[in-house]
């Protein structure tokens, strides 16, 4: 997993004005990173948070992932 440092965008959930969780993808190779609070965790947002990357690579033409 990448940094999200280092991400060329960021997809962010919040929770009563908190971030809780970001994805982005980054770098020559689109190294996808995804990082959720651990009270979070377990709780299926990585997945909703993965997919909301996805999209948004997908509008931004990314040829991979």
């Amino acid at each position: 997993m990448g940094s999200l440092e280092n991400c060329d965008f960021l997809v962010i959930l919040e929770n009563n004005d908190k971030i809780i969780g970001a994805s982005g993808v980054g770098g020559l190779l689109h190294v996808p990173s995804l990082q959720i609070h651990p009270d979070f965790m377990n709780k299926g947002l990585g997945g909703k948070l993965f997919g909301a990357m996805i999209n948004e690579a997908k509008k931004r033409k990314y040829p991979y992932l």
